[in-house]
């Protein structure tokens, strides 16, 4: 009796097993089960196929670039001047965005706004290059454009703002002095001019006035603005002493470049930094 139950039980099985081939689909669309003989194989869709990335091997170029820029980031850290930038220059705070800088001061009833942006601001310092002859390295120096907005209301006067090489500026071969004694104006020939002297195209002025526009609410291309290089020297020393009076003198123009300086040399840290971690991944 038992060996008859147990033929009949595997009776079936055995006849299950010996199909020569069936197809099994389980209730997902996307997987199927095929029995060749006594063999069950899952077969995936290639949409639900998952592949798993590899991790790549650094060519040797990557290689090379990441040793360099390991050993130019340490050396390059080393040359700042300035572990903290400052938050002021003058009365002027300042706001960082990216390459752009801002700085902002009230004078009376007036916002006084100074805007550059520090790339491609750097050349080499003209009065250091002795001194970089003797260490062996150029010494770099930002000097940017800027911009000057005197707001007062809704009117605002803006001048677009450009350091000098060597504090010295040329407008048609011709220089501007004040004569103390008199309180006049002097027309004198470029070669007349000493240092120290007072005027306009001082060989002292760290920056000169590029253009000046005038406008309400916001600027645009359309208002009329009157470049530097032809205004009368009496009114250009004016506006000179305008800024001058409002902060943005020389001095403000020194301390301003040695800011660039030190923040352009840190941005450019920071990109050497993202280079490193975009290529080592």
């Amino acid at each position: 009796m038992a060996s008859a139950v147990a033929r009949r039980i595997a009776r079936p099985m055995v006849q299950m097993i010996s199909r020569p081939s069936c197809v099994l689909k389980s209730t997902s669309a996307q997987t199927h089960l095929r029995c060749l003989g006594a063999a069950h194989r899952p077969i995936l869709s290639p949409a639900k196929l998952e592949i798993i990335p590899s991790r790549c091997m650094q060519s040797t170029g990557d290689k090379e670039l990441l040793d360099f820029l390991a050993d130019e980031i340490v050396a390059e850290t080393k040359q700042g001047k300035m572990d903290k930038l400052p938050s002021r220059i003058g009365d002027f705070d300042i706001k960082l965005d990216q390459a752009e800088v801002t700085l902002t001061r009230k004078h009376n009833n007036e916002t006084v706004t100074v805007t550059l942006n520090v790339n491609h601001s750097v050349d080499s310092d003209p009065e250091a290059e002795d001194l970089s002859e003797t260490q062996g390295s150029e010494q770099l120096k930002a000097r940017p454009t800027f911009n000057v907005d005197i707001t007062k209301g809704n009117r605002t006067v803006s001048f677009t703002c450009s350091y000098t090489e060597g504090g010295v500026v040329e407008q048609q071969g011709e220089q501007y002095k004040r004569s103390v004694a008199e309180g006049e104006y002097q027309s004198l020939p470029y070669d007349a001019v000493t240092p120290g002297s007072c005027g306009w195209r001082n060989r002292d002025d760290t920056f000169s006035i590029d253009e000046v526009v005038m406008f309400e609410g916001e600027h645009h291309e359309k208002n009329f603005s009157v470049s530097g290089e032809i205004l009368d020297g009496v009114l250009y020393d004016l506006l000179m002493n305008m800024l001058e009076e409002r902060g943005v003198s020389n001095d403000f123009a020194g301390k301003l470049s040695d800011f660039c300086t030190e923040y352009e040399h840190k941005c450019y840290i920071a990109l050497l930094e993202g280079l490193r971690g975009f290529v080592s991944k």
